[in-house]
């Protein structure tokens, strides 16, 4: 009798957290690491809001700014190198939903460091030279993001839909 009891509430436990994580965890790795790409994109727009939003008009000190450069280039690159990696290994397996939800948060961070630029470009939000060549930067990076998720997105919804 216990031994059913604690299979009962292991089955009761086991229900809630995939309704629960189903979709912030996913059911399989396909659909964990996609939501993983979400989770950087989302990270992406909040660094960036952060970055050029409040903290507008921050500069390096003149001795640093070559390694903030440099460091900063080097984690754009990783930034872009994982979601592609994730890209590829999740291009298989995909549902339309969340091939929208990913290229909408791909979108994001591309729409706030424009707006950021666009303000700083019409003379309404002051930004340092260094931080506007940062921005610069980041949406270069964030544009390439966007621009394979729609790639692989677009791929993937013709490939099904021809399969169909």
């Amino acid at each position: 009798m216990t031994e059913t009891s604690a299979q009962g509430r292991s089955a009761v436990i086991i229900r809630e957290q995939s309704a629960l994580g189903a979709f912030f965890v996913g059911h399989d790795v396909n659909g964990k690491l996609r939501r993983l790409s979400m989770l950087l994109s989302i990270l992406a727009a909040f660094t960036a809001y952060i970055f050029f939003m409040k903290y507008r008009g921050w500069a390096p000190s003149p001795e640093s700014a070559d390694t903030y450069s440099t460091y900063i280039g080097w984690v754009l690159q990783a930034y872009v190198l994982v979601q592609a990696l994730l890209l590829i290994i999740t291009s298989t397996s995909q549902g339309r939903g969340e091939i929208a939800i990913d290229i909408l948060t791909s979108f994001v961070p591309v729409v706030i460091v424009l707006f950021a630029l666009r303000n700083h470009w019409n003379g309404l939000e002051v930004m340092s030279f260094e931080q506007a060549r940062y921005a610069k930067t980041f949406l270069g990076a964030m544009t390439t993001d966007l621009v394979l998720d729609l790639g692989v997105g677009l791929l993937s919804v013709s490939r099904t839909m021809n399969v169909a």
